[in-house]
């Protein structure tokens, strides 16, 4: 079960890079290549900590996530977070009927 849409962010370090820019430190956020099971508050910390050397402003789950699932590559996603595949798979059934 995914803790928080914030995991999904952590399964794509390159779109996490290109928003925050070069100090974005992706070393300090979780390692567990589980990411939906890695305790929310892990990947809020995390994210915090990795931000801090960058020129953006703290994460802020409502003005910055918009922005972020945008840049995010749902291939990459859809690979390392089987509940997000899970989650796109059965938008695909429920829209295939509606082509």
């Amino acid at each position: 079960m995914t803790q928080c849409m914030e995991a999904w962010f952590v399964a794509d370090i390159d779109a996490l890079m290109k928003y925050y820019g070069q100090q974005f430190n992706h070393k300090i956020l979780p390692q567990n290549p589980a990411v939906e099971s890695v305790p929310k508050k892990d990947i809020f910390n995390g994210l915090a900590s990795a931000i801090r050397t960058t020129k953006k402003e703290k994460y802020h789950k409502t003005r910055h996530a918009p922005d972020l699932l945008e840049l995010l590559n749902p291939e990459v996603v859809r690979q390392k977070a089987p509940q997000c595949n899970l989650l796109f798979q059965k938008l695909e059934e429920l829209t295939a009927g509606n082509s």
